[in-house]
C-alpha cells in the first residue's frame, strides 16, 4: 500500500482521510500493510500431496482436501 503512504506524504493528512477518499477499509489497509513481508511457500505441501496420491491409489482424485488433510497430519 505504498500508494496511500504516498498520498499521506504529498497531501499531509490523516491515513483515514485518504482511506475514505480512495474507499479501502481501514482494517484492509493496515492488514496489507502488515503483511507484505510475508512470502507463502506452498511447494512443499503441493509435494507432500503429490507423494500421498502417488503411494496409494485410494487417494486419488476421490479424495478432497479434508482427507489429504488429515492423512498429511497424520
Amino acid at each position: 500500500m505504498t500508494l496511500i503512504d504516498d498520498l499521506r506524504r504529498v497531501f499531509k493528512t490523516s491515513i483515514s482521510y485518504i482511506l475514505k477518499a480512495v474507499k479501502i477499509p481501514r482494517s484492509t489497509y493496515y492488514y496489507t500493510k502488515q503483511s507484505q513481508g510475508r512470502k507463502y511457500d506452498d511447494d512443499q505441501v503441493i509435494q507432500a500431496i503429490d507423494e500421498i496420491r502417488q503411494t496409494d491409489a485410494k487417494y486419488t482424485q476421490k479424495y478432497g482436501y479434508r482427507r489429504i488433510t488429515l492423512v498429511m497430519h497424520e
